[in-house]
């Protein structure tokens, strides 16, 4: 606290803190002095000279500067404030309380700065340094500029800096800085305003300006701005090196022109410079003026201060004494008789215009009246290290203290920090500078600012400086209430507070505040408080006059409720805590409601602490009584507190404390009427006398009651499980008075005697009461029979099921024995019956029925006879399965005969399910198994029964061994009797129809004849007959592998059954041209090769081409294609013409001439071609003008219309030949190549001559230019195509100079060719360009490939429009198309300059354009063009971009282009060019006419959402509906078909589904973005009905299945090349093992089962993602085609449905294909890969969910491979979840191993160690005495294993081993170290073999045999499985080590892997529970 004396009342405050920068301080005189000696006078002088120069220098009066560690500058009005430490200057502001720098400005050179000054209004600092520098600062801390001492020109150091504000300064000046030196002068720098400069160089408008009549020796001074008063001290005269000497101190008057008038000045006595040798205090000397200019101070270097009077008046000034007893002048024995105010003074400043601040050298600061030299205020205790003083220039009262002193160490002391501040004030000021290091101190910012008394007792009070401002209260006559409250609000708040300051405060209304919201820290100090609120209030009584009309007043009453509210809350939570206080706890109890604070007492279970609540607040929580009891856990027993619960009425007394007197009726309806609910303090006031007064007790109502009990009987069950205390709770209810909960109280005993049964232990049964209540009387009587045996079920229906059902079912819908049953309203027992029934539980169904038979007449489970049949008929019927037909006739031969009316009616039903059971036994029998239900319905679906029908002969053919003649004679009884018993809707010829089928599928020819012929009543048509003996036949003949084969035997027996039919023999023709004539020929064609050959034309092409000279053999080629059935002239004339074109081929023309003659005079019209082509040929014998004019008229006769003009133009040349020729006779020479104009000239002269028409054979003027033309163009052809390079851009630039060269020099001889002659020459310019192979291996791309691209399109272009120009005058039809091309090229050559088309796509559009320009019209113009480009790989956008400008060009020109529309029909859209495009491309494809990149930049070119989004999507889907119907033809190749598929997955699949596809068909062709999310995945589903059964096929599901189906074929015909798989094949999971099963039956070597595998693959996936089933059509009898690929589709393709097997667990499921999986098996088993098949059962360990065998395939595989390896065979079933085989195939090796013993081979298998250790059956083998040897053996092969691996690691660690160990590699060491052995073990201890486990891990841990006790043995098996977890928990590594031994179980060591911590940790806790 600052003490005080006088007046003055001051507020100290503690600003910013900063340490000083490391690089200060300046150099020491060392540096000084090497420094002067590099100087430029050190160079001139010698060392002993400098030495006497400084000594002159000094003696001359140039003082010794005195550097300032610091200085402090502050602005006029004090918002900034400028600290110099050293070289860095930091700048704080007001804003902040000077608490954080504003800017930092660091001094580059090392200096310190002396004077400065703010200009405020532009936040400039100025200061100048000791170098005499002058900086120029903005308040960041940014330097503007600075000025050196050069620019000021004045070798006098400056003294002065100071701002000038003075109005007529220039307006262009931002501000003004005043520089004083030393000698007199001032300098003005001004700042300028421009924005454009960041320098400002000062201005020396001014500069020079001389005090007058001032001395040259200023040392300091100060500036005064508003009186315009300086304060100057300088030297008197010489300076005399004294001590002392005399000075001058003048006051200078500021003159408007700036210059200074000296108004007075006097001399004085001080200590202004540093002579030489002196010791001592040096003070950096200053000089004030007061605020108001009435006195000065000067302190000089020597701590002196000199105070004088001013008088303005008198000009005067005189110095100020004082009395020698003033007390500043008390131990000054150098004062001079009070002239000198105080000595030791470090600084001073003015605080108000007569009292001064004085820093004193001990760090005091004192505040000294100048005027009377009285101590004002002294700093008491507080000492300031180098305190530098100044203040606020336009203010009074504020000063700042800049303090200096060492930074504060960790380890330093107070002491320390203290002697080390003395040290430093003590020295030498100049020695200060060089000795100290400034980096170790810090500056600290203070500010001192007036207060007034009441402004000083407020800060009193905020420092909490209680004490001393309740003096000042006391001296200041102040209200003490004020720092009272603060004291107490600021207090710990005991008992103590209370009563030395909240009693002593006077405001009775914060007393009573506080009293009421203020919680006390302790119970006493909450009863004093509530206690002092009481008193308080007590005043306020009702008896007083006051009451009631003083809100106040009421006010006190409320608060003596909320006063008495808390009280009885303390009181309760003491009587809750059982006297504990905790003040957290009982404030948050008091703020919390009586009804939350209950729930919260009730949540944790206080049933105590609840009952004690509800004892003292019975009344508040009355209404919410039940939610408060609904908070109790519902886990609680109800009994702990059932005496709680409420009854039907309420209790009968409640006691409450004796209430107060503000508790009274009064105050009451003051609640009422002024206090509202919502009020904050509603709650507090309501005491229970006060809630008894206004509500008095509500209690809940009975029916509120019985909800809530039910409710909460509810949740208890439902949260937590105990139905007992559910019941309790209702049974609680029940006694206290509510009886409306007893059927409730009923329902749950039931339900509780369901769970708490004996029975339900077994079952384990479960259920809600929530659940239990909403379930209908039938659920409930099902659950009571839940899990019901066969031994107990009639056990469980007397004592349980029949009483409920009895009570339940209403006696209205039980008739008695007599009245008829009502079938509307059966009884729980047969719907029940029923149901288990569907569950296949018949037995316990047949159990039932006996017993109710038995007692039918007691009426006890039955009512009557009739009930008991229909029961027994409904639960036959219901039951779906196929082996319990004993059971079935069992349940029959007990019913009774009812004697009712129904009688009858019953009697057929009877004999129908007889009927039904029987042929249920037959078709079991024959292994097509179906429910008895199928057969009610089985006329419902004729098509389904006759599948079966097809299915029982197919199974039957396929047995084997063969049956015999017997066999199918008894199956042809048991067919009658399948349609006499069930089937009697099906036509007994169709079944005849297909027993005849199978008779001949199965090779019983001579049977079949018979039954062909008919048996009894019922016989064959014979076309029927011979249909079915031609597709037998065909079957026989497409199976054969080689022509060798026995199928072919057996399809010529086949046949052999109607040797005299013509149908018959006709199929017998084929065989015979396949196997006899087609080998004679040289080809050799397997069956099904020739049975995919859709045309016999193809054969016959085939014969023809096999061979060299092969089609010489006419006649014979003749004679096969007769036996192919083309017998007719136009297949007799195509055989021709298909001999004569191989002919030419092979350069037979002469044949080929004469086959073309022969058709040609047949008139064969497609022969026409060939016919033009060898007219147009060489020269041949016999061949004349004639003969070839002959074959030219049949060519123009029959060929087509784009072909005329060719061969009219071929026709013509050949007769301008013969003229050209004849003319050159007659002229005897040849036609100019000298001078082409003059000879045509001459030509066209002699034809003028000639009279009448021109002679045959005569040149015409027009020929002459067309061949000068053809010769040049003839000429650039030959040199073009062997010299040019088409890979270099300067060859092909080369070429295409010279076809411009060429042009150039014939295109005026052009025009006058006439058409077409003109025409084919333009077409031969543009084909240059050609390479000469015709194609381009890579286009190019880059810049120069692109220019060399324009310059041929602008060729191009040129050309166009030559012959634009002439067509338009020759106003030809071809203007147009030129036109069209002109207009394409522009186009084009805009794109590519564009970029929009590469430079490699543009030449592909060229050589892909150029073959097909001038074609004649501009719709083929466009669809050649665009077809080029996107061929090329050109976007659609480019593509659309020429399309429209075009398309659009020429229906503006519509009225001149008449056709165009017509034209133009086929692309009138883009959508119909891109349609037109595909469909050449797909006809290349299926003709293989081109490669497949074509159709890949096709699609690419849609790939991209770029252009008309709408065009792109209509063009798109067209594109797509258009493959999706390509890839439908069946005429196809397979190959085709499949990469059409492919490609259309490729293009829908999104960049992260693109798998699965080659490399190059995913770079060439790109998915369609946007298109997998919009697309019709395939054609639309067809959706047909017949015969009564919907075939409804996915369309996705149809579109995957024709790929996966064609993929299929491909693979399957390395099996066998006749087999071809067909969607429908893939339809259903039935008919795809169907296919699957007649492939595998070719499958006879290892790459066979291979591929069957990579097959199944294949459909693998396919049905695990889902199947939709489908059922199979009837297929028609077939007709005679044999080309028709429905003619084996019937009943084989027809499979038995795959009957569900019965799910082990939730989580297994049985693989759709498990009977696939077992041919697989079998066809490994037979090949003896065993290996193959372990790890195929390996890989699916690795999908747990499903298995590959169903228990029934398992079964029968164990049994197979039982045969030949047991321990195989147990290998597999451990792969596989099914116990009861693995049981079986153990037991297997249990007697092996007994029998046999254990050998070598068998004591290394470690297989069998990993599958009995993953498969968990080690448990059971050594548990199970049974298999005692099995666990023998592999206890040795586990101590086998153990030798071996520790002999491996002796002979790895060079310490020997035996040679055995040598075969066991690293991974087996390994796996059985790190996997096996830990598993064993562990399994050893839980199955309680410690023992074993411990002497096995002792004997691998190398323990000695002296050691192998028992104890020793528990230990380290202990630390082994210990040291395993650890293993496991430090080790990251996958156990796939043992790949290289155990490839085929990898899955398996991983799983065992994974489940190793679940085995390890629960034996070692198994261990740690023994040991304890």
């Amino acid at each position: 606290m600052e003490e005080t004396t006088g007046q003055i009342l001051y507020e100290t405050k503690h600003h910013a803190s900063r340490p000083f920068i490391s690089n200060y301080p300046p150099l020491n005189h060392q540096q000084l002095n090497e420094g002067a000696n590099n100087s430029y006078i050190s160079r001139l002088l010698s060392s002993s000279g400098i030495a006497q120069l400084k000594e002159r220098w000094r003696k001359h009066g140039n003082p010794t500067k005195v550097r300032r560690c610091a200085s402090l500058f502050v602005s006029p009005r004090g918002d900034l404030v400028a600290v110099a430490s050293g070289n860095q200057i930091t700048i704080l502001q007001k804003v902040d309380e000077y608490q954080k720098p504003r800017g930092i400005f660091n001094c580059k050179s090392i200096t310190s700065f002396r004077c400065g000054a703010w200009s405020e209004t532009h936040d400039v600092l100025g200061v100048a340094d000791d170098s005499d520098t002058i900086y120029l600062i903005r308040a960041n801390g940014e330097e503007i500029t600075r000025i050196s001492k050069s620019h000021i020109k004045s070798s006098s150091p400056i003294v002065g800096l100071m701002v000038q504000d003075d109005v007529d300064l220039k307006k262009s000046c931002l501000c003004t800085f005043t520089i004083i030196t030393a000698d007199g002068l001032i300098h003005d720098i001004e700042i300028s305003q421009d924005p454009s400069a960041s320098v400002f160089s000062p201005l020396a408008s001014r500069s020079g300006t001389m005090l007058k009549q001032s001395p040259q020796d200023m040392i300091c001074l100060d500036y005064q701005p508003e009186l315009s008063l300086f304060s100057i001290v300088c030297s008197a005269g010489s300076l005399q090196l004294t001590t002392n000497g005399l000075y001058s101190l003048s006051l200078c008057w500021k003159s408007r022109n700036l210059a200074l008038e000296v108004l007075v000045s006097t001399q004085f006595e001080g200590f202004f410079s540093i002579p030489k040798g002196y010791v001592g205090h040096i003070t950096s000397p200053k000089v004030s003026i007061s605020p108001r200019g009435r006195f000065v101070a000067a302190l000089d270097m020597g701590g002196s201060l000199n105070t004088f009077k001013f008088d303005k008046e008198q000009r005067a000034l005189s110095k100020c004494s004082y009395g020698e007893g003033n007390e500043l002048h008390q131990g000054n024995k150098d004062s001079d008789k009070g002239n000198i105010l105080v000595n030791g003074v470090i600084d001073f400043a003015w605080w108000s215009d007569d009292i001064l601040a004085v820093a004193e050298m001990n760090g005091n600061i004192t505040m000294i009246n100048i005027c009377t030299g009285a101590m004002l205020c002294k700093k008491d205790g507080t000492m300031y290290s180098l305190p530098l003083l100044e203040r606020v220039p336009q203010m009074l009262g504020k000063l700042f203290l800049l303090e200096t002193k060492p930074s504060v160490q960790n380890n330093e002391s107070t002491k320390e920090i203290r002697e080390s501040s003395f040290h430093l004030m003590e020295c030498d000021r100049g020695d200060m500078n060089n000795k100290f290091d400034w980096a170790n101190f810090q500056w600290s910012l203070v500010s001192f600012s007036e207060r007034s008394i009441p402004e000083m007792y407020d800060i009193l009070i905020s420092r909490q400086e209680y004490q001393a401002a309740l003096m000042f209260a006391d001296q200041h006559g102040l209200d003490k209430d004020e720092a009272l409250k603060s004291h107490w609000l600021h207090s710990s708040q005991g008992v103590n507070e209370i009563k030395a300051l909240l009693s002593n405060i006077k405001d009775h209304v914060f007393v009573l505040s506080e009293c009421v919201g203020r919680f006390g820290p302790t119970e006493d100090a909450v009863r004093a408080l509530l206690d002092l609120g009481l008193s308080i209030t007590d005043r306020y009584r009702f008896s007083e006059p006051e009451v009631d009309d003083h809100s106040k007043v009421w006010d006190c009453l409320v608060a003596r409720l909320m006063l008495l509210q808390y009280r009885d809350r303390l009181e309760t939570f003491l009587g809750i805590n059982m006297g504990r206080f905790s003040l957290q706890e009982f404030k948050k109890f008091c703020n919390l409601p009586i009804k939350e604070a209950a729930i919260a007492l009730a949540e944790s279970g206080k049933i105590g602490a609840l009952n004690l609540l509800f004892k003292r607040h019975p009344y508040s929580l009355t209404s919410s009584l039940l939610d408060v009891f609904a908070a109790i856990p519902e886990t609680l027993p109800v009994q702990t507190y059932g005496q709680l619960l409420p009854g039907s009425s309420p209790p009968p007394s409640m006691s409450l404390r004796e209430e107060d007197w503000v508790e009274c009726d009064e105050m009451v309806t003051f609640i009422i009427s002024r206090v509202p609910e919502s009020h904050e303090s509603y709650a507090q006031i309501r005491t229970e006398p006060i809630v008894k007064q206004f509500l008095g007790s509500q209690w809940p109502s009975v029916s509120e009651l019985s909800s809530w009990y039910k409710k909460r009987a509810r949740d208890i069950d439902t949260l937590s499980g105990q139905l007992d205390n559910s019941m309790c709770l209702i049974d609680f209810a029940c006694r206290k008075g509510i009886s409306q909960l007893q059927p409730f109280l009923e329902e749950i005993s039931y339900l509780h005697q369901l769970i708490y049964s004996e029975e339900n232990e077994e079952m384990n049964f479960s259920m809600s009461l929530t659940i239990w209540e909403s379930l209908p009387d039938y659920e409930k009587f099902k659950l009571m029979l839940i899990g019901v045996r066969e031994d107990t079920v009639i056990t469980r229906l007397h004592s349980k099921a029949i009483p409920f059902m009895k009570k339940r079912f209403h006696s209205s819908t039980v008739p008695s024995g007599d009245e008829k049953t009502d079938c509307s309203a059966e009884s729980f027992l047969v719907r029940w019956l029923k149901e288990i029934a569907s569950e296949k539980k018949l037995e316990m169904c047949s159990i039932v029925i006996e017993e109710g038979v038995r007692e039918v007449h007691n009426n006890n489970l039955f009512h009557n006879e009739a009930e008991v049949v229909d029961c027994a008929l409904q639960c036959i019927y219901a039951c779906s399965v196929t082996d319990r037909w004993s059971t079935m006739t069992s349940i029959l031969s007990k019913l009774p005969f009812p004697r009712d009316s129904e009688a009858a009616r019953l009697k057929e039903r009877l004999r129908l399910a007889e009927g039904h059971i029987e042929a249920g036994r037959i078709l079991a029998l024959y292994q097509v198994p179906k429910p008895i239900s199928f057969f009610q319905d089985a006329y419902c679906d004729e098509k389904g029964v006759k599948q079966i029908i097809r299915l029982i002969l197919s199974k039957f053919v396929r047995r084997q061994p063969g049956r015999s003649d017997n066999d199918w004679t008894n199956m042809w009884l048991d067919l009658q009797s399948l349609l006499e018993k069930a089937f009697f809707f099906i036509d007994l010829e169709y079944v005849l129809m297909e027993f005849c089928r199978g008779l001949l599928k199965a090779g019983k020819f001579s049977l079949a004849r018979n039954y062909l012929k008919g048996v009894g009543s019922v016989s064959l048509a014979n076309d029927k007959a011979e249909n079915l003996v031609i597709q037998a036949a065909r079957e026989y003949f497409f199976s054969a592998s080689s022509l060798s084969s026995s199928e072919i035997w057996k399809a010529k027996e086949c046949l052999n059954i109607f040797p005299t039919s013509r149908n018959v023999r006709a199929e017998a023709d084929i065989i015979d041209a396949v196997t006899v004539r087609l080998p004679n020929l040289g080809v050799t064609l397997l069956p099904m090769q020739f049975r995919q050959i859709k045309d016999p034309m193809e054969i016959v092409k085939l014969v023809v081409t096999s061979q060299g000279g092969a089609y010489l053999n006419v006649d014979e080629i003749i004679e096969l294609a007769k036996l192919l059935r083309l017998s007719s002239h136009d297949d007799i004339s195509a055989v021709q013409e298909a001999i004569a074109r191989e002919a030419a081929v092979v350069g037979d023309l002469q044949l080929a001439f004469d086959l073309c003659l022969v058709l040609a005079k047949k008139g064969y019209g497609s022969v026409w071609d060939l016919c033009a082509a060898l007219a147009r040929g060489p020269a041949l014998e016999n061949m004349d003008i004639a003969s070839r004019k002959h074959l030219l008229g049949f060519a123009l006769s029959h060929c087509d219309g784009e072909s005329i003009a060719e061969l009219l133009h071929a026709w013509k040349d050949l007769d301008m030949q013969d003229q050209c020729e004849s003319l050159m006779v007659l002229t005897g020479t040849e036609p100019n190549e000298n001078n082409v104009e003059a000879l045509a000239k001459m030509v066209k002269n002699l034809v003028s001559v000639l009279d009448g028409p021109v002679p045959d054979g005569l040149l015409s003027w027009q020929y002459v230019y067309k061949h000068h033309v053809l010769s040049l163009l003839t000429e650039l052809e030959a040199r073009a195509k062997p010299e040019v390079d088409f890979q270099s851009s300067e060859s092909l630039h080369g070429l295409i100079s010279e076809i411009e060269q060429t042009y150039n020099s014939c295109c005026k001889y052009l025009k006058f060719v006439p058409n077409p002659a003109r025409l084919d020459i333009v077409k031969r310019f543009l084909s240059i360009i050609l390479p000469a192979d015709g194609s381009f291996k890579s286009f190019p791309c880059g810049s120069v490939w692109r220019v060399g691209l324009a310059m041929l399109v602008d060729t191009w272009i040129r050309m166009m429009n030559d012959m634009h120009e002439v067509a338009l005058l020759e106003n030809s039809e071809e203007r147009f198309c030129l036109e069209c091309i002109m207009k394409c090229l522009q186009v084009f050559a805009r794109l590519v300059a564009g970029e929009k088309v590469s430079s490699s796509q543009g030449w592909a559009t060229v050589f892909g354009y150029v073959g097909y320009v001038l074609v004649g019209d501009v719709a083929a113009e466009i669809f050649n063009f665009c077809r080029a480009m996107i061929c090329s790989g050109c976007c659609f956008g480019a593509v659309a971009d020429i399309y429209d400008e075009v398309m659009a060009h020429f229906q503006r020109e519509a009225g001149s282009v008449a056709d165009f529309k017509k034209e133009a029909f086929s692309i009138q859209n883009l959508r119909d060019l891109y349609l037109s495009i595909l469909k050449t491309i797909l006809q290349e494809l299926t003709d293989e006419s081109r490669e497949h990149q074509c159709l890949h930049y096709y699609l690419s070119s849609l790939s991209k959402l770029a252009g008309d989004l709408d065009n792109l999507q209509s063009v798109r889907q067209a594109v797509w509906e258009r493959l999706e119907e390509f890839s439908e033809n069946f005429r196809l190749p397979n190959h085709v078909r499949v990469y059409i598929l492919e490609l259309m997955q490729l293009i829908a699949a999104s960049d992260k589904n693109s798998k699965g596809f080659s490399s190059k068909l995913k770079v060439e062709v790109h998915s369609w973005e946007g298109w997998e999310n919009t697309h019709n995945a395939t054609a639309n589903c067809e959706n047909a009905a017949a015969d009564g059964i919907s075939n409804k096929v996915d369309a996705s599901n149809k579109f995957t299945n024709t790929l996966i189906a064609l993929k299929s074929t491909q693979l399957v015909s390395t099996i066998s090349p006749s087999i071809e798989i067909t969607p429908d094949d893939l339809s259903t999971v039935e008919s795809t093992v169907s296919c699957f099963l007649g492939v595998s039956k070719f499958a006879e070597s290892e790459s066979h089962i291979e591929t069957l595998l990579v097959i199944l693959v294949e459909w693998d996936g396919h049905f695990t993602r889902g199947e939709i089933e489908m059922d199979s059509g009837e297929v028609s009898d077939g007709g005679n085609g044999w080309g028709n690929d429905d003619w084996d589709e019937g009943w084989e393709s027809f499979q038995e449905p795959i009957e569900e097997e019965p799910k082990k667990s939730a989580k297994l499921s049985v693989h759709p294909l498990h009977i696939c999986w077992m041919e697989i098996f079998r066809k490994l088993l037979t090949i003896s890969h065993y290996n193959k098949m372990l790890k195929l059962l390996d890989k699916s360990v690795a999908n747990p969910g499903e298995v590959l065998l169903d228990e029934e395939n398992a079964r029968t595989l164990s049994q197979i491979t039982l045969e030949i390896d047991c321990f195989l065979a147990l290998k597999l079933m451990l792969l596989l979840p099914y116990e009861a085989v693995q049981l079986q195939c153990l037991d297997s090796v249990e007697q092996k191993l007994k029998q046999e013993g254990i050998s070598d081979k068998l004591g290394v298998d470690l297989e069998f160690l990993l599958v009995v250790l993953s498969s968990g059956i080690i448990s059971t083998i050594i548990t199970k005495p049974s298999f005692g040897t099995v666990f023998s053996y592999i206890c040795y092969t586990v101590g086998n294993f153990s030798r071996q691996c520790q002999e491996s690691q002796l002979s790895s660690s060079g310490h020997g081993g035996s040679v055995e160990s040598e075969n066991i590699s690293k991974d087996h060491v390994d796996l059985f170290t790190r996997v096996i052995f830990p598993c064993f073990v562990s399994e050893l201890v839980r199955s309680g073999q410690q023992i074993l486990a411990g002497f096995l891990v002792t004997k691998l841990m190398h323990t000695n045999p002296s050691l192998s006790l028992i104890n020793i043995a528990g230990a380290c098996l202990t630390k082994y499985l210990e040291r395993q977890i650890q293993i496991l928990q430090d080790s990251n590594l996958s156990f796939r080590d043992g790949v290289g031994l155990s490839e085929p179980l990898l899955n398996t060591i991983s799983s065992l892997r994974d489940r190793m911590g679940n085995l390890i940790q629960p034996s070692l806790s198994a261990l740690s529970h023994d040991h304890r």
